[in-house]
């Protein structure tokens, strides 16, 4: 069955190792892809406001699955074409919980991540390159309360970091025990990261909702990635394919494994299953 529409994540898939460039290679495939009348989408852990020039450097993207799942946008129209959120009353209490530990964390709510200034000092940097953060800090709303700037509104996502290895564990327990409210997951290596949306909310449940409302039935989707946050829209997908560099997690959850992501494997998938080019 022929793909109808190409998913890709964007850190450690999409993006290059620097997590700001596209390479060549990647770029020319979906852009023949696209000329074939494929759909392209995005699905990232990033709301809409931190997305950087992804689209400047790959136009032809239609669909943005942002906030692990939380919302599908319409790059196009700026239709939303789904959007499930966690209310205030819930995240109020992690909020306050947070407040309490030394970690960092953010808050997506409209598109946009807000951070609190006085926490930067617990953000992890030793996985990340500084140009990826400083580009990520470019875009975020910086405040002095950030529970103060979205109070009131309900929460896309909450991704907590934490360079401190006891409050981490601590900070995991705590959300490993509400996986009954909460869909917890991570996008980097260890312990120190974190990230929840609401119960149910996953890539994989706004791909098949994104499929639905597009008339695309998912075993013609092709779903690309390479963390945790991706299992979901992996195992929803006809044509599921793990980086090279990927977690053993999503390697198993996949049909296929392609090249890393500084080998172009996007492009090696794309050319494989949508161009037929070996």
């Amino acid at each position: 069955m022929a793909v109808k529409i190409i998913t890709l994540d964007l850190d450690g898939t999409l993006m290059s190792p620097d997590h700001l460039t596209v390479s060549q290679e990647n770029k020319d495939a979906l852009r023949a892809a696209h000329e074939k009348g494929v759909k392209i989408a995005v699905a990232t852990g990033r709301t809409l406001a931190i997305m950087g020039d992804v689209c400047t450097q790959v136009p032809q993207v239609d669909y943005i699955i942002h906030s692990n799942g939380a919302g599908v946008v319409d790059r196009k129209t700026g239709e939303r074409l789904y959007s499930n959120l966690m209310s205030w009353d819930f995240s109020e209490k992690i909020i306050d919980f947070l407040n309490t530990k030394p970690c960092f964390y953010e808050l997506y709510v409209d598109g946009k991540s807000y951070v609190q200034e006085d926490r930067a000092p617990y953000f992890i940097t030793d996985v990340l390159p500084k140009e990826f953060i400083d580009a990520l800090m470019d875009r975020m709303e910086v405040c002095t309360d950030a529970k103060a700037a979205i109070f009131g509104k309900d929460v896309e996502k909450i991704t907590v970091y934490s360079n401190d290895s006891a409050a981490a564990k601590e900070l995991r327990a705590y959300f490993e025990s509400m996986t009954d409210k909460i869909c917890f997951d991570s996008s980097l290596p260890g312990d120190g990261n974190m990230e929840m949306t609401k119960i149910g909310v996953d890539k994989g449940t706004a791909l098949k909702g994104m499929c639905d409302v597009l008339g695309i039935d998912a075993s013609e989707a092709m779903a690309v990635g390479d963390a945790g946050n991706d299992v979901s829209m992996l195992k929803v997908a006809g044509y599921s394919v793990a980086m090279g560099n990927g977690t053993d997690e999503v390697k198993e959850a996949a049909k296929y494994i392609t090249l890393t992501n500084a080998e172009s494997g996007v492009a090696a998938a794309v050319k494989k299953f949508v161009l037929g080019q070996d």
